[in-house]
């Protein structure tokens, strides 16, 4: 009888982890950790500020160390010469503002500039 409990106490335990190690994201889609680092972009515009380097694709903010990617929030006061596909314009206490997923810009003479409202 204690062997028996025994084997079913392993069983229950080997199947509680399975579940751990289960996919937890649909087929084809990314799991959260591949949506933060990635080791290539495909045509990155590099941005400079504040003695940083900043990677930007389709309108997503990268630092890289190394040979990687990681996904981050976009500096304030960063620039950009062009806003990504899909930003939308936001006006707020009579100012133009674009907004792209997160990240808010204001238009400072020929560039964006990335702002916190």
């Amino acid at each position: 009888m204690k062997l028996i409990k025994l084997n079913m106490t392993i069983v229950m335990l080997v199947g509680i982890i399975q579940i751990g190690y289960a996919q937890k994201t649909k087929p084809g889609m990314r799991s959260p950790i591949q949506q933060i680092f990635k080791t290539k972009l495909a045509q990155p515009i590099m941005v400079i500020f504040n003695e940083q380097t900043y990677y930007v694709e389709k309108g997503m903010w990268y630092a890289k160390k190394k040979t990687i990617y990681r996904l981050i929030k976009a500096p304030v006061g960063a620039p950009l010469k062009t806003l990504p596909e899909g930003t939308e314009e936001i006006t707020s206490n009579d100012t133009l503002y674009y907004k792209y997923k997160n990240t808010f810009y204001k238009k400072e003479g020929t560039r964006y500039v990335v702002v916190k409202i």
